[in-house]
């Protein structure tokens, strides 16, 4: 009896290893996969990337799902801008900040 348990547990590990295995390889190859498509993305010029993105984009669900359509978030946003300014942005912040991230 005590050697058909050692030899199931070999067994049983042996089963565990090569599932492990498969399962590394299989996790591996999708992230190759991302990368490259990520890769591919990034080296399409600008044009065809914005294209790309909004095509993305629009497939995910909406993220939105309030009752009043996001009213009294922009309401509360806009609330607490008026009692402290510092808070936004001016046209040109925002402008150096996009051009920031182009770089």
């Amino acid at each position: 009896m005590i050697k058909f348990h050692i030899f199931e547990s070999a067994e049983r590990r042996l089963q565990l290893w090569f599932l492990s295995n498969r399962l590394l390889r299989c996790i591996i190859t999708k992230m190759t996969t991302n990368v490259e498509v990520e890769k591919l993305a990034l080296d399409l010029p600008e044009a065809q990337r914005a294209l790309l993105a909004a095509r993305l984009l629009r497939s995910l669900p909406a993220i939105l799902h309030e009752d009043d359509d996001g009213v009294a978030e922009a309401l509360s946003r806009d609330s607490d801008f008026e009692g402290n300014p510092s808070l936004g942005l001016s046209q040109e912040e925002l402008n150096d900040q996009i051009g920031r991230r182009r770089i």
